[in-house]
């Protein structure tokens, strides 16, 4: 197990580019469970596979060890190609070109990244992704670690799902505006990283959050309050449920109007 000597060369960063205390520190060399989300990957290889995940990152993303060892991290990647291509478009390439290695040659020691990804349940996420290569005996790899941002996803973009012409529209205006904003937001947030990781993730969360307040439905002034049951209210009304639920309680409300009108006789 290489990971404790690869921590032991990065502890370093982790305690000033993240701020860790001792304890969090102590914690990510034992890789405890509920742990820092993290993985190491191997540059030198073609496609820079998976060498290493933490048990914080099977338990956040739903991807076991047995699933992710010797793959490509592009499985955390949205499935539909189009939300991918708007979303992250230009980070996959910046993202690409981090991690190739040829002959131990790199252009830059560290990247900041910032993602729409998915977990195993299809379930998507905000990922601040820090990444950065390290050397351990003559061999090269890349340690990433994964800030997941508290920001809400709204429900347009929560899953992968059927559309109707109408919703397909107001998604794709939606993608556009969203890609375009993060765009704009990246190079901050790259450049606060590299050096101060929860600055960057203080900028990017509040970012988002200004943009999903002006651009998606789920927000009503600085309220989130996403429309998750307006399916089930329609099939409520098109089946007329709410006549079988008054006359479910009519046998009830009459026992209830009979005791009332009892007591007003009492009194």
């Amino acid at each position: 197990d290489k990971w404790p000597t690869l921590f032991d060369a990065a502890c370093g960063t982790m305690r000033r580019i993240f701020r860790m205390g001792e304890q969090d520190l102590r914690d990510m060399r034992a890789n405890i469970p509920g742990g820092v989300v993290f993985c190491v990957s191997d540059p030198i290889t073609k496609d820079c596979p998976l060498t290493f995940v933490s048990r914080g990152f099977e338990e956040m993303t739903g991807f076991k060890a047995d699933f992710a060892l010797g793959k490509n991290c592009r499985f955390l990647q949205p499935v539909v190609r189009n939300v991918n291509t708007i979303v992250n478009g230009e980070e996959l390439l910046r993202l690409r070109s981090f991690c190739e290695c040829t002959d131990g040659v790199i252009d830059k020691e560290a990247m900041v990244s910032l993602l729409l990804n998915e977990r195993k349940t299809g379930e998507r996420f905000w990922n601040l992704l820090h990444m950065h290569h390290l050397s351990i005996e003559g061999k090269r790899y890349i340690l990433a670690v994964q800030s997941i941002l508290r920001v809400p996803m709204p429900t347009m973009l929560r899953t992968a799902r059927a559309m109707t012409p109408v919703e397909e529209a107001q998604h794709s205006q939606f993608l556009d505006q969203l890609g375009q904003m993060m765009s704009k937001i990246r190079p901050l947030v790259t450049q606060q990283g590299v050096t101060d990781m929860q600055g960057a993730v203080q900028i990017a969360t509040q970012s988002l959050k200004a943009f999903l307040q002006s651009a998606c439905p789920d927000y009503e002034g600085d309220h989130w309050v996403p429309c998750l049951g307006l399916e089930e209210a329609s099939i409520f009304q098109k089946d007329m449920l709410w006549k079988k639920v008054v006359e479910d309680m009519r046998t009830t409300l009459k026992k209830i109007w009979e005791v009332s009108e009892g007591c007003e006789e009492e009194v």
